[in-house]
């Protein structure tokens, strides 16, 4: 009797254990933890005429080697293919201003620029990401891709900025990163931010239409305004002590082309370049 009394007891305690747990399990939420890989993120670059021959050149042989998708904008015609000219898009690139307005053209062309860049990316095959940059920005693709992915949002859906935080808005130099969904806002509410905002420059102009968007900014510390040679003065090593520090950065900026020279053989594997590069910056 003892024995039987125990025995149910046992079963008991058992079922309801297992019930608990599964109850338990029921419960549960799944969250998959998007992985982003260089082939997600498009980037485009903006150049002209003065730079394409030289900032371009040892960019499209060096970092623009590790990203499968690469886009570049020019407003001049030039004898090459790989470029996009933006300068024969009337919609776009013609000012809406002259005479003394014209005054502002240094400030609005950079502008003009990039929402014809933008436009042509959104009107582009989709990708999660884009990076749009300058001609001497210097991106590394495989560690974007990978601060992209602690990023746990649906790019295809949600509106998404991220860039370097500065006082007026975000920093151009470095790049400005936008989810899908961003971009596609952006391209569509840019031509009425050009004639509200005239007279910025694109970094200002394209911070002020994405914020009266409502669009969200996630400020990083892996992408910066500075030169390479900065990290490594006093007030560099103040932000970024150590090594591992510096290269958790994923962009500079005022990037001198005449130092890649040295480092083309070392561009086959992105670490590797990185690394020569990190060298050759404390230089």
């Amino acid at each position: 009797m003892i024995l039987r009394i125990l025995l149910a007891a046992a079963f008991t305690v058992s079922f309801l254990l297992v019930v608990g747990v599964h109850q338990h399990k029921s419960d549960w939420v799944e969250v998959d933890v998007p992985s982003v890989s260089v082939n997600d993120v498009a980037f485009g670059v903006i150049t002209g005429s003065a730079n394409f021959f030289t900032r371009m050149r040892w960019a499209e042989q060096t970092w623009m080697v590790h990203a499968p998708v690469v886009r570049v904008f020019a407003e001049t015609t030039m004898p090459e293919g790989w470029y996009e000219d933006i300068h024969q898009d009337p919609i776009t690139w013609d000012p809406p201003f002259s005479g003394q307005m014209r005054k502002e053209w240094g400030h609005r062309e950079s502008a003009y620029k990039y929402y014809a860049a933008i436009k042509r990316m959104a009107e582009g095959n989709g990708y999660a990401w884009y990076f749009l940059g300058d001609d001497d920005t210097l991106p590394f693709p495989k560690c974007i891709a990978q601060h992209l992915s602690k990023i746990l949002i649906d790019p295809w859906i949600e509106n998404r900025w991220i860039g370097q935080k500065c006082p007026e808005g975000y920093c151009g130099g470095a790049g400005v990163i936008l989810s899908r969904a961003a971009l596609l806002t952006l391209s569509a509410a840019l031509p009425e931010c050009l004639r509200q905002y005239s007279g910025y420059y694109a970094d200002l102009t394209i911070t002020r239409c994405l914020t009266s968007e409502g669009i969200v900014f996630d400020s990083v510390d892996w992408l910066r305004s500075q030169p390479p040679l900065y990290f490594y003065t006093k007030a560099g090593r103040a932000e970024y002590p150590n090594e591992t520090s510096v290269r958790s950065v994923c962009s500079f900026h005022y990037n001198d082309v005449r130092r890649y020279k040295e480092l083309l053989d070392t561009t086959e594997d992105e670490d590797l370049f990185r690394m020569t590069f990190d060298e050759h910056s404390k230089q």
